[in-house]
C-alpha cells in the first residue's frame, strides 16, 4: 500500500512532466488571410487572420502596444497616410507568436471635394468702402474642418501660384503687410456649413478700385483641400457733390414776369 508521501511525489512528478512538455511545444504561427489593398480610401478596413492552433489574438497598430482582438478585425478610423497592423496568436499555454504577421497599407483621402459658394458680397461689383465682409457656404459628406480665403489681384493678372500670390498691400508702421501673406491664407469663421470673414478696417481702406479674385479654400474631414475662385470688381466711390452746388445744364428758365 502506497504511503501518502509516495502519492504526493508521484503527482508532483506528473505535473512537472506535463509542464515540461508544454514548455517544449512550439509557439503558434499567425497568418493575415486578407486585408485592404495597398492603397484605400476606407478609414476602417477589415482584416481576417488565422493561427496554426486554437487560442486568442493580439493586435498592434503602427507600433503601439498589443491588445486583445478577434478576427475579423476593424481598427479605429485611421488618418491619411501609411499604416501597419501587426497580429500575433497566443496559444492555450499563453505563448505568443514571436514573429507577428504584419500588413502595410496607405490610407488615401477619398474623392470628397467640398462644395464652395460665395454669398457675400451678393453682387460681383461693389463700391470701394462698401466691401466689409466675405461670406458663403462650404459642405462635404465627410464634413468641413477649415475654410480659408484670400483676395488675389487680377488687374494685372498674376501667374504666381495661389499660395504665393500678391494681395492687397498695406502699411502698418514700418512694416509692409499683405492681406494674404504669412500665413498666406486667412481663416474664416464657421457656423455649420456657413462661413464668414470680416475685413479689418485697415484692409478695407487699402483696397483700391480694380479687378480681384476671391479665392476660397476648404478642407474636408480627411484633410483634402479644394479651392474655388470668384471674380470681384471694386468700383470707385461716386463723386461727391459739394453742398449748395447746382447745375443748370439742359434746364430752360422761364422769363421773369412782372405784374
Amino acid at each position: 500500500m502506497r504511503t501518502a508521501a509516495a502519492v504526493i511525489c508521484a503527482l508532483l512528478a506528473a505535473l512537472g512532466a506535463s509542464a515540461g512538455a508544454a514548455a517544449d511545444d512550439p509557439p503558434p504561427e499567425t497568418t493575415i488571410v486578407s486585408g485592404p489593398p495597398r492603397s484605400t480610401t476606407d478609414p476602417t478596413p477589415t482584416f481576417v487572420f488565422s493561427a496554426s492552433e486554437a487560442g486568442t489574438f493580439q493586435c498592434s497598430m503602427d507600433g503601439g502596444p498589443f491588445g486583445a482582438c478577434a478576427s475579423p478585425y476593424e481598427p479605429p478610423p485611421v488618418a491619411v497616410g501609411s499604416h501597419t497592423l501587426a497580429v500575433r496568436a497566443v496559444d492555450g499555454a499563453g505563448q505568443p507568436d514571436p514573429t507577428p504577421a504584419t500588413w502595410e497599407w496607405t490610407a488615401s483621402a477619398p474623392l470628397d471635394p467640398p462644395t464652395i459658394e460665395l454669398t457675400a458680397p451678393a453682387a460681383r461689383k461693389v463700391r470701394r468702402g462698401a466691401l466689409r465682409r466675405f461670406a458663403g457656404t462650404a459642405a462635404a459628406p465627410s464634413g468641413v474642418t477649415r475654410v480659408e480665403l484670400a483676395l488675389m489681384t487680377s488687374d494685372p493678372p498674376t501667374r504666381e501660384p495661389v499660395e504665393r500670390c500678391r494681395f492687397v498691400r498695406l502699411r502698418s508702421g514700418k512694416r509692409t503687410l499683405d492681406f494674404c501673406s504669412g500665413p498666406p491664407w486667412v481663416r474664416a469663421q464657421r457656423d455649420g456649413d456657413d462661413w464668414s470673414y470680416a475685413l479689418p478696417a485697415r484692409v478695407r481702406r487699402a483696397i483700391e478700385p480694380g479687378r480681384y479674385r476671391v479665392v476660397v479654400r476648404a478642407l474636408n474631414g480627411y484633410g483634402a483641400a479644394t479651392r474655388k475662385e470668384f471674380p470681384l470688381r471694386v468700383l470707385r466711390p461716386p463723386a461727391r457733390r459739394h453742398a449748395g452746388s447746382s447745375t443748370t445744364t439742359g434746364i430752360r428758365r422761364s422769363p421773369a414776369r412782372s405784374w
